[in-house]
């Protein structure tokens, strides 16, 4: 008897942020943070895993609010001058902590990081790193799957089942225009779950879905296997997947999980809180204490 299997599924969204005028709303580094310290080094992590045919299989969900921001031409070509900000202060950083090895190695690290990123953004992706998202689905390597269209919290819109459906048809086409696919899968946002969403999801050929741990433990009838296996909801015939929380932790909290780990770094010890504006650069200080992205400890 085989001993089951454990899905990886990670969730990316951001809310739709997009000013003007370059610098105008500060929330657009979210985007610029999450391409740099996490869609860019995860993107070469899986195709180096691909590359040496490591067998492996995430589910990705990608919301329509994020892919819409990722290919955005404006918000690409801010990225690319939020990248040479963050070169230029790099190679000052080299210079500055010449003296100071360890600090040195951090500099040079970051520097070497926001080079690589610019050559794999411009070079590898063509300013759109849903190209390389896309590659690694259609190599079977992860599945795609989407959320509601503005990631609302369905609970609030149980009473507006016409929002609803617009939401999740909006969603899809997104999907089918982002990705060149129909997605099969659905999460949740914050895995909020009511009663009957189901029947709206297949009614959109969708098969499964995402939610949190009491929807599972605080039904009408808890599950023979609890929270470890998929659940045919009623009999719409489509399932839903709970969210092992234990295991979440380790991920999320911060004392129990890696981020409260000192063998990590401290992602709010960014020099942006030690050097002065004038060194930094307008272009990374803003009013609101936005980062630099070089983190310092």
């Amino acid at each position: 008897m085989p001993k089951g299997y454990l899905i990886f599924e990670l969730t990316c969204h951001l809310p739709f942020v997009k000013s003007f005028c370059p610098g105008e709303y500060p929330q657009e580094n979210w985007l610029n943070d999450a391409i740099s310290n996490t869609y860019l080094p995860l993107l070469r992590m899986l195709h180096r895993m691909d590359a040496k045919s490591v067998p492996f299989r995430l589910t990705f969900t990608i919301s329509p609010t994020l892919a819409s921001m990722l290919s955005d031409p404006i918000l690409q070509e801010r990225f690319v001058s939020y990248l040479d900000s963050r070169i230029a202060l790099g190679e000052k950083e080299v210079e500055r902590t010449a003296s100071e090895p360890d600090k040195n190695k951090l500099a040079k690290m970051y520097l070497e990081s926001f080079l690589q990123n610019k050559s794999d953004f411009l070079g590898l992706y063509g300013m759109n790193i849903l190209n390389g998202f896309n590659e690694l689905q259609k190599n079977g390597k992860i599945n795609i799957i989407t959320t509601f269209a503005t990631h609302c919290y369905l609970p609030f819109f149980q009473s507006y089942k016409g929002s609803m459906e617009a939401q999740i048809y909006t969603a899809i086409s997104t999907h089918n225009t982002m990705f060149n696919s129909t997605p099969q899968g659905f999460w949740l946002p914050e895995l909020g779950y009511r009663q009957g969403i189901e029947d709206i999801l297949k009614k959109f050929n969708i098969d499964y879905f995402f939610t949190a741990i009491h929807a599972f433990l605080f039904g009408s009838k808890v599950p023979s296997n609890g929270i470890y296996a998929p659940v045919q909801v009623g009999d719409s015939g489509v399932y839903a997947f709970c969210r092992d929380l234990a295991s979440s932790m380790y991920v999320l909290s911060q004392e129990e999980g890696y981020p409260g780990d000192f063998s990590y770094r401290e992602y709010s010890h960014d020099i942006s809180g030690e050097l002065d504006a004038d060194y930094l650069g307008r272009d990374i200080v803003y009013p609101d204490g936005c980062k630099a992205g070089l983190q310092s400890g």
